[in-house]
């Protein structure tokens, strides 16, 4: 009775294996037996490759893509409820373009996009009901602006500087660097400064270098470009001016200054 039980059960699950991939059987052993682990691929040099999935008694809680031992393709997180948590880009081992994440509901808890080349990531915040609640903008030193909104979208809280503080340039590795106080640098041709650009309103820039208004900058992404502001050896009196004012009534809202004296040798 017991062999004659044995060789059905044995065609079944040879069935299985056949019909369905090794992943797929894992993840449906995992769901079925509550397990709490990840299901992933390794190529031959025992590194993930392919999708991978991690459970929590049973439940999905994150599926990724990976090639090579590095994540590349989507990423994505779960709530218990199956609803998505979070949902990313990868390439490289590292995130492209803009992060989303999620209340339980299904609404936008908050975006956050990265730029890799100068490590600034603006944020924006969500209340539950869809609105604006937080503008945050950072640079490679951490964050330079904050601001709150009200139910009304008004400005309840403005923290911070419209323009970081933080001037760099690209050396001829491409590294980035920082600018300093009455420093000496040798390789220092453009530079670049990371500025805000809340919802709702506008920013003006004003660059003066030695004395002369600099006309001739690119505003993009966050990011002042002023090519070739450092064209010869010498002594650099830099001054940024920034304001904000609200787009509709034109009122500014806010202006700072920054003001640096660097050396190029």
């Amino acid at each position: 009775m017991k062999k004659t039980l044995i060789y059905p059960i044995l065609v079944l699950v040879l069935t299985i294996l056949i019909y369905f991939n090794i992943t797929t059987v894992k993840r449906l052993w995992f769901s079925v037996f509550k397990k709490t682990g990840i299901i992933a691929d390794f190529n031959a040099q025992d590194k993930i490759n392919g999708d991978a999935f991690a459970y929590s008694d049973g439940i999905l809680t994150a599926k990724s893509e990976w090639k090579n031992g590095q994540q590349d393709g989507e990423s994505v997180e779960y709530y218990p409820t199956g609803q998505i948590k979070a949902r990313s880009i990868y390439k490289n081992d590292k995130v492209i373009g803009t992060q989303y994440h999620y209340y339980e509901n299904g609404g936008i808890y908050y975006t956050s996009t990265v730029r890799e080349k100068d490590k600034s990531e603006v944020i924006y915040n969500y209340s539950k009901a869809g609105r604006l609640a937080i503008y945050d903008i950072s640079d490679v030193a951490g964050t330079f602006f904050h601001i709150e909104y009200g139910n009304n979208g008004n400005i309840n809280r403005l923290i911070g500087s419209v323009v970081s503080p933080n001037m760099y340039f690209f050396d001829n590795r491409d590294t980035l660097i920082v600018l300093k106080e009455k420093q000496h640098y040798i390789d220092i041709k453009d530079l670049f400064l990371t500025y805000a650009s809340p919802p709702q309103s506008q920013t003006q820039i004003n660059l003066i270098v030695n004395n002369n208004l600099i006309k001739d900058f690119s505003m993009s992404d966050n990011t002042i470009r002023a090519e070739n502001a450092f064209k010869q050896k010498g002594t650099y009196s830099i001054r940024v001016i920034g304001s904000l004012s609200d787009s509709t009534t034109k009122k500014i809202m806010k202006i700072d200054t920054l003001d640096m004296v660097v050396f190029k040798d």
